[in-house]
C-alpha cells in the first residue's frame, strides 16, 4: 500500500510538473523578446548620441582650425600694425624735432630780418643815387611788412629775400631812365645811364653835356666834351638801339683826367 501510495504521488508530481513546464514554455518568448527589444533601443539611442557627438566633434574641429587660421591672420595684421605704429611714432618724433627747430629759427628770424632791413637802408643812404625814390618806397614797404604782426614769418622772409634779390640784380644789369638832377645848383631833367653798381652817368636832353656822379663829393660832375660820344653810345646800347660792343667809359676819379 505504501509503494502504491508513493507511485500515485510521483504521478501527481509529474502531472503538476508537466503542467508547470507547459505554462513556462508558453511565457518564455515574451520574457526573452522584451529585454532584447529594450537592448536594441538602448543601442540605437547610444549610436544616435555617438553619431551626434561625432558630428559635433567634427564641427568643433573645423571651427578650431578656422579660428587658428584667423588667429594667424590677425597675428600678421597685428605685427604689421605694430610696425606701422613704430614707424609713425618715429615720424612724429622727427616732425616734433623739426617743429622745435622751425620754432627756434622763427624766434631768431624776425631779429635777423630787421637787421637786414636796417642794413638795406644804410646801404641806400651810402649808395649811388639811382632810382632812389623807387628803392626808398620799396624799403618803406618792407619795413611796414616786418612790423606788422598779422603777416606770417614766411611772408616777411619772402619779401625780404625779394628786396635783396632786386638790389643784387642792380649789380648785374644796365639801364637808362629819366630823372631830375642838380648840376651847378640848377635842376635839369636828364637821361641817367646806370652801369651796374659801378657808376652812373647823365646826359642832357640835347646830348651836349654829360657827367657822372661822384660818391666822394656826393654830387654830379660834368665830363669833358670828348666823353659825350662814349656816353651816348653806352646809352644807345643799354636801350638796345645799338648792338653790344666794347667802349671806353670814364670811371671814378679817372673820369676827370
Amino acid at each position: 500500500m505504501k509503494n502504491q501510495k508513493n507511485f500515485y504521488l510521483w504521478i501527481i508530481w509529474l502531472v503538476i510538473a508537466g503542467f508547470a513546464a507547459s505554462a513556462f514554455a508558453e511565457d518564455f518568448p515574451d520574457k526573452v523578446k522584451k529585454p532584447i527589444s529594450d537592448a536594441i533601443k538602448i543601442r540605437q539611442s547610444s549610436q544616435k548620441k555617438t553619431d551626434k557627438w561625432a558630428m559635433a566633434q567634427e564641427k568643433l574641429k573645423a571651427r578650431y582650425k578656422a579660428l587658428m587660421a584667423e588667429q594667424a591672420v590677425l597675428g600678421a595684421l597685428q605685427d604689421d600694425l605694430l610696425s606701422k605704429v613704430t614707424a609713425k611714432k618715429n615720424i612724429v618724433a622727427d616732425l616734433s624735432g623739426r617743429v622745435l627747430e622751425i620754432q627756434r629759427i622763427a624766434d631768431q628770424l624776425l631779429p635777423f630780418l630787421n637787421k637786414v632791413d636796417q642794413r638795406l637802408n644804410e646801404m641806400l643812404d651810402n649808395d649811388l643815387p639811382f632810382l632812389k625814390t623807387e628803392r626808398q618806397n620799396r624799403l618803406k614797404t618792407l619795413h611796414k611788412i616786418l612790423a606788422d604782426p598779422r603777416i606770417s614769418q614766411s611772408e616777411k622772409f619772402r619779401k625780404t629775400m625779394e628786396t635783396l634779390f632786386i638790389e643784387a640784380e642792380y649789380g648785374n644789369s644796365v639801364e637808362v631812365y629819366q630823372d631830375k638832377i642838380m648840376i651847378k645848383n640848377k635842376e635839369i631833367i636828364a637821361n641817367i645811364f646806370r652801369l651796374g653798381r659801378i657808376s652812373i652817368f647823365f646826359q642832357s636832353p640835347d646830348k651836349k653835356q654829360t657827367g657822372y656822379y661822384d660818391s666822394a663829393e656826393n654830387s654830379w660832375m660834368i665830363l669833358p666834351k670828348q666823353q659825350n660820344r662814349s656816353i651816348n653810345t653806352a646809352i644807345e646800347i643799354a636801350e638796345k638801339r645799338q648792338s653790344a660792343k666794347i667802349i671806353s667809359l670814364p670811371l671814378g676819379r679817372m673820369a676827370l683826367k
